[in-house]
């Protein structure tokens, strides 16, 4: 019985690290910048600063906030 398994498991792991370890995959999608930092202003029911940080076309992304709100009188 475990041995009509033993060729499915094979295929299904060899497909699987292929789209691990392969190159790029055809639904990750590049920005057309290297790198890029973008500032936002927070109005409204919370009100601060926000920090977008991009690098290496969109790979790797990091986001700074600092925002209060007020609910009931309270901040």
């Amino acid at each position: 019985m475990k041995k009509r398994w033993a060729p499915a498991v094979t295929v299904v792991l060899i497909l699987l690290s292929s789209l691990a370890f392969g190159g790029d995959l055809p639904c990750e999608t590049h920005l057309p910048f290297k790198e890029v930092t973008i500032h936002y202003e927070l109005k409204g029911s919370e009100k601060g600063v926000e920090t977008l940080y991009i690098r290496d076309y969109g790979k790797v992304r990091a986001e700074h906030h600092k925002a209060s709100t007020t609910i009931m009188g309270m901040t």
